[in-house]
């Protein structure tokens, strides 16, 4: 029989040992891409998650925008309309009071 405390091993064992090394580097390669893989698609789902929280929060302020400036516009047509209004009232009020300063002959043409 042989000894094998100092580390010798037989021509069979060898053999299986170099194929478990083997296996252990190619398991190693495959479960970094397997990590890899993951990691990748986390990122990217994280941007996505990002890209789309991003577009619906300029969504809401566009609509936000767009309800600001369509009360300002609103505002805008009012204050111009109220204006409008006013001055229509004042040259009424002074037409009044042409027509109260005119004599009041009774004298009509035909």
């Amino acid at each position: 029989e042989q000894d094998f405390t100092k580390g010798l091993l037989c021509s069979g064992c060898k053999d299986m040992v170099d194929d478990l090394f083997r296996l252990q580097h190619e398991l190693r390669e495959v479960k970094n891409e397997i990590v890899s893989t993951f990691k990748k698609s986390q990122y990217s789902e994280k941007q996505n998650q990002e890209k789309t929280k991003n577009s619906e929060n300029k969504k809401k302020e566009m609509v936000e925008s767009g309800t600001e400036n369509n009360k300002n516009e609103k505002m805008y047509d009012e204050k111009k309309e109220n204006n409008a209004t006013e001055n229509t009232k004042q040259k009424n009020n002074k037409g009044k009071k042409q027509a109260e300063s005119l004599p009041n002959d009774d004298i009509y043409m035909i």
